[in-house]
């Protein structure tokens, strides 16, 4: 089996795995839910309803907006909860007062575990990447002994370091064969529509060129070029995003970087879609401690707005 094969059966496993798991905690809390509010409310199903609509999502990112929807959803109930029972009191004995207290603790509770789920599942991305990283780090570049070994190596962890980092957002793609022989390392295919705006532009899959060396250089950029516009001509997509990932990213000033200045710099004014970014090893690190706390889609819209800025600039100048 291909190592590309591995991913996506490795990332499809722990999705369903999640899932699972997330069925019955929704489970648990919405019987939870109803048995809270049986009996002083006629609304419980529809509460309970509403409720799964809220906290329930089948990604597993985001891990700080649903803590604040747990967070805020605890003090909705509570509210909700003590106003029912202080305006059904007079119909309730203590004795129901008490175990109705009881089934909101518990309720409580059971939100609280909903919380803890998804904090331990972004720690075992964030630990399975922290791995992959690790693997990134210790592969030997620069060197020409095992040279193509290497090259490999570095191209496979780091499309399996995108796979899980953006596990809601981008699917890895089945090769896509090219023709007059171009070729690009791997394609992601966008699964998650608010990717796009947390990427800061529009575009509907992702063209992966990884080079286990210092630098690329204006024949990586190009070769990358030429797939984007093979794609766009024939329909296989119409608006892909280019990353090239080394060990160091081309500066301002160097050759590469200034071609890719050329090649867009008519476009950029529209904040054209076809970009092509420069990311290496520390950027790669960058976003695997963003996915202990953050949105790793923060790293590469920044690389983004860097090239609006800069080359928005340069127009200026001409």
């Amino acid at each position: 089996m291909s190592i590309r094969k591995d991913i996506i059966e490795d990332i499809e496993s722990f999705k369903s795995d999640y899932k699972k798991d997330l069925e019955k905690l929704k489970n648990d809390a919405r019987a939870k839910i109803i048995q809270s509010f049986t009996g002083i409310s006629s609304t419980a199903m529809e509460r309970a309803s509403k409720t799964e609509n809220v906290i329930f999502l089948d990604k597993i990112g985001g891990l700080e907006q649903k803590s604040e929807e747990i967070r805020s959803l605890k003090i909705d109930l509570e509210n909700e909860f003590t106003d029912l029972m202080n305006n059904k009191r007079a119909e309730l004995d203590e004795k129901m007062i008490q175990n109705k207290r009881g089934d909101w603790l518990e309720l409580i509770g059971t939100l609280d575990s909903i919380k803890d789920f998804y904090i331990q599942k972004r720690k075992e991305i964030y630990g399975i990447c922290e791995h992959i990283f690790k693997d990134i780090q210790d592969c030997p570049y620069a060197q020409q002994e095992n040279k193509t070994k290497n090259a490999l190596l570095f191209q496979n962890k780091v499309i399996e370091l995108l796979s899980w980092s953006f596990i809601d957002d981008l699917k890895l793609s089945d090769e896509i064969k090219l023709e007059g022989g171009l070729e690009t390392d791997a394609v992601f295919e966008v699964i998650g529509e608010d990717i796009k705006s947390r990427f800061g532009v529009d575009f509907d899959h992702v063209f992966v060129e990884c080079k286990n060396y210092e630098k690329p250089d204006y024949r990586d950029l190009m070769q990358l070029f030429a797939c984007t516009l093979y794609c766009e001509v024939t329909d296989i997509s119409k608006i892909p995003l280019g990353i090239i990932i080394s060990r160091k990213n081309p500066k301002p000033g160097d050759i590469t970087w200034e071609i890719r200045r050329t090649v867009f710099l008519k476009k950029m004014e529209h904040y054209e879609s076809r970009l092509i970014l420069f990311v290496d090893v520390s950027d790669l690190e960058e976003i695997v401690n963003c996915l202990e706390r953050g949105d790793p889609a923060v790293i590469i819209r920044s690389k983004i707005e860097e090239l609006r800025r800069y080359f928005l600039g340069m127009r200026r100048k001409l």
